[in-house]
């Protein structure tokens, strides 16, 4: 079994998306001519048209035609249908007229030819090589044409992996020292850059102005009373960053692994998350980097690619393509962190949506995360799970690499 028939084999497809998407169509009646059966197909169009026929003159030259042409025995195009069926559809075109002829004269006719295409043939042009073919074309320029066109199989759902081989997603989201300066920079912006949407003692959500249409950034400062090293450890804590999946985006999160680039170590995170309409659940492959600036604070940038998983929406929309997260170090221990989210919106994401991404940071939900963790800042060092989160060791490999600002020593 080769990739393409491999991808086949994990969804089902229904007659009705063969017969509305014209390229499956055509590929259909193609299969159609290979078995000796096209006439079955054309058919089947011809009384698709009728019903939508407005006058009774138009109706009655059609079906005359029709009977012609398919259903009159020794016919051009004769079809293949019961002899209880043909005989009486004759009989009731025989009372028609330009003055009287009733739209709904094929309708038994129609519901049995489209039925024994459905059950007589769409399985074997699913299994056909021309079907195949088609498949791999469409591939080649969407990789998320079967879920356009198919649904997943419940029980044919494989590990986020075999997805990934599958749907040739290898290329993890690459981070750049521009993407890094990117972040820096939005972060510095003050003022008429920014619209603030919510300001407390403790918080300030803003909204940028300058971004191109279709694009925004979204701003949330936090002040913690917890020092930054705290903040970071305890807001990457895999269980902590586990928790908030499950419960917002109702995720799976699978594996880390390691992936070197030139100046940096990044860390490569599986998700399959479900997401809200129009952004749909979608399988993800996340690249996160650390790095320490030169003044001790951290920064960290992620960026998302991602490939629609169930159900298809043709309103794609690709949700966060790049995070940014940063912590400093405030005088008396404490800490401002910022997250960045910069959001295509393609102009078609609506309220509820903004609404959700909106209540994921709830004001005082950094402080509430901190808290929870338990985190005793007299007696715990850093030690145990958080010296083993990736992350965190992503962040000291770094440091040790080559610091950030820093030019290598060649």
């Amino acid at each position: 079994m080769d990739k393409t028939e491999r991808l086949l084999s994990l969804y089902s497809f229904e007659f009705e998306v063969a017969l509305d998407d014209p390229d499956l169509r055509s590929c259909f009646r193609q299969f159609l001519v290979k078995i000796r059966n096209e006439e079955s197909f054309l058919f089947l169009m011809e009384l698709e048209k009728f019903v939508t026929f407005v006058g009774t003159a138009t109706r009655y030259r059609a079906a005359e035609r029709i009977v012609k042409e398919y259903l009159e025995v020794g016919a051009e195009k004769e079809v293949n249908v019961s002899s209880r069926l043909r005989e009486a559809t004759l009989r009731r075109f025989k009372t028609c007229s330009d003055t009287n002829c009733d739209g709904t004269l094929f309708n038994e006719l129609r519901t049995a030819i489209f039925m024994e295409l459905r059950e007589d043939c769409m399985a074997g042009f699913i299994a056909s090589d021309i079907f195949k073919a088609h498949v791999k074309k469409e591939l080649k320029k969407n990789n998320n044409y079967l879920s356009r066109i198919g649904t997943v199989k419940p029980e044919r759902r494989l590990s986020l992996l075999e997805l990934e081989e599958l749907y040739n997603f290898n290329d993890k989201p690459e981070i750049t020292d521009d993407d890094f300066e990117r972040v820096l920079k939005r972060c510095s912006e003050q003022g008429g850059e920014w619209d603030i949407i919510k300001q407390a003692k403790r918080c300030c959500r803003s909204l940028s102005r300058s971004d191109i249409k279709g694009f925004k950034t979204l701003k949330h400062v936090v002040y913690v009373p917890f020092s930054r090293e705290e903040v970071f450890y305890i807001t990457q804590c895999s269980e902590q960053a586990a928790k908030v999946d499950l419960d917002i985006f109702k995720s799976k999160r699978t594996h880390y692994h390691f992936m070197d680039f030139d100046k940096y170590r990044a860390v490569v995170t599986h998700q399959e998350v479900m997401l809200p309409f129009p952004l749909n659940n979608r399988y993800q492959i996340t690249t996160s980097a650390v790095r320490r600036l030169p003044n001790g604070n951290i920064i960290m940038v992620s960026k998302t690619a991602s490939v629609d998983n169930i159900p298809y929406n043709p309103k794609h929309v690709k949700a966060t393509s790049l995070n940014g997260h940063i912590y400093e170090e405030l005088p008396g221990g404490h800490c401002r962190y910022t997250i960045l989210s910069f959001f295509d919106w393609a102009g078609i994401i609506p309220a509820p949506i903004w609404n959700k991404l909106i209540s994921i940071m709830k004001t005082d939900s950094l402080v509430d995360v901190i808290e929870q963790a338990g985190y005793d800042r007299m007696s715990r060092s850093v030690s145990g799970p958080l010296l083993e989160h990736p992350l965190y060791q992503s962040l000291m490999y770094n440091q040790q690499k080559t610091p950030y600002g820093q030019q290598d020593s060649e």
